[in-house]
């Protein structure tokens, strides 16, 4: 026999008994010696070890480094023009929200997800205006959300007419507007299942392509309702107490309320089939299922009552308004830890906390940017920039986004702090991310960069 057939067939032979070994169990090709735990951590369970998961904490493919696969639209070859959006209202739309999915750089809710974490995948390197529209009106309120390529933001008119709006993500032209009432400090719209709901007098849902009403709904007959979450077929709502309706049968599943202090004082955050939110002096976790109370526990006071809170692998992070941090264990709602910071002056204020990666991200008034380990509380790095505002910052794949009170939005490296860009923007926005792209309301106006 030639010795190259001989050599193709041992090589064959070698190849066969490699795969023979590996399916019986006595052979690995993953590596030498034993692993420790660090070593073989998957924090998303997408069989991608998180030291070689580029997007460690969202399920995502083997072929992408561990970050999700999507089918998205290249970017505009050419700057869009900077001229002002059309105002006109689209032609209706056909599209059954049943033919709809939300993506997971879209921006579906105020601090991106139900556990409030504020932590996106998305990457935004690029600081071209891609559109601008002026609403012609007294005043936008809040940041838009995104999602079915649509983007949902509320805007106040005049002095007696709000409305909902529905823009085209990608040139802010408007496809319809519904009225609502609108109340003070109303939270984000929510989109959901085909669907956008909304938080005022009562809780609005809006088919979200055709804007044709789907549900109003004021169980408690309260003056307003104001904080909403919605997620696996619920919803959540109140001001004084909470509500559950169930989505599918539209019946009312329970109504919490707490007995020493009933009003609602922070965000409703949900995670592992629980809610948690605040009172004026408690934070609290109620069970989904039944609405029983699981804990109380109390947290040091804020100015105004008014608190931010998030989950986080088995943590309860709650922020105030008067410089504390309180990380509480969500099961039983025992203390983890707790940071008091004497700020720069009386009116010393925290942000809402975002979490990814064992680390969670705040600013403080007139104080900078921090980064601390959200299991011990130690503090890992801090950004001492002045003027910087009290908004969310918000995370994206590997930055973090703030806008300074002297109208700087910016961009930091996520590992150290460090600033990578700026843009000038109104210091009095408020904004999200969604498609790599930056969506921000000032004023009458909605701006979109990317």
């Amino acid at each position: 026999m030639a010795k190259g057939k001989v050599l193709v067939v041992v090589i064959v032979l070698l190849i066969v008994l490699v795969g023979f070994l590996q399916y019986n169990g006595q052979l690995s090709l993953d590596g030498l010696g034993s692993l420790s735990g660090n070593d073989v951590k998957d924090t998303d369970n997408d069989g991608v070890q998180d030291k070689f998961d580029a997007c460690p904490t969202i399920p995502g493919s083997i072929y992408n480094n561990g970050c999700p696969e999507e089918n998205e639209s290249p970017p505009p070859t050419t700057n869009p023009s900077t001229t002002v959006a059309p105002t006109q209202t689209n032609p209706p739309v056909t599209q059954s929200p049943t033919d709809l999915s939300l993506g997971l750089k879209d921006y579906p809710m105020k601090w991106y997800d139900a556990s409030s974490s504020g932590n996106t995948p998305n990457e935004i390197d690029s600081k071209d205006l891609l559109w601008h529209l002026d609403t012609n009106s007294f005043s936008t309120y809040g940041a838009p959300v995104v999602g079915y390529g649509r983007a949902y933001l509320y805007v106040i008119e005049n002095e007696t007419e709000s409305y909902l709006y529905c823009l085209d993500e990608t040139d802010g032209s408007i496809y319809w507007k519904a009225p609502i009432i609108f109340v003070a400090m109303m939270d984000s719209p929510v989109l959901y299942d085909g669907n956008v709901y909304i938080a005022e007098i009562s809780v609005k849902g809006f088919d979200a392509i055709s804007g044709e009403p789907v549900l109003d709904i004021n169980e408690r007959d309260q003056e307003y309702t104001k904080y909403l979450a919605v997620s696996d077929g619920m919803l959540f709502s109140g001001a004084t107490g909470i509500f559950c309706l169930d989505l599918d049968s539209g019946v009312v599943k329970w109504n919490y309320e707490d007995p020493s202090s009933p009003y609602i004082g922070s965000n409703i955050v949900y995670a592992d089939r629980r809610l948690f939110a605040c009172t004026g002096k408690d934070a609290f976790c109620v069970d989904v299922n039944t609405g029983a109370l699981v804990w109380s526990s109390e947290i040091p006071l804020s100015y105004y009552s008014m608190y931010n809170i998030s989950y986080y692998q088995g943590k309860v992070i709650v922020s105030n308004f008067s410089g504390n941090l309180t990380c509480l264990n969500a099961s039983t709602g025992d203390q983890v830890w707790q940071l008091n910071y004497n700020g720069p002056n009386p009116d010393y204020q925290y942000s809402p906390v975002s979490v990814a990666n064992d680390r969670l991200y705040f600013v403080g008034t007139d104080d900078g940017l921090f980064c601390h380990d959200v299991n011990t509380g130690a503090m890992i790095w801090k950004e001492p920039f002045l003027k910087i505002s009290t908004t969310t910052p918000l995370l994206g794949f590997d930055q973090i986004f703030t806008i300074s009170t002297d109208g700087q939005m910016m961009s930091h490296k996520i590992s150290n702090g460090d600033l990578q860009w700026e843009l000038s923007v109104d210091p009095y926005s408020m904004f999200s991310i969604a498609n790599d792209r930056i969506y921000l309301t000032y004023g009458e106006y909605v701006v979109c960069y990317g």
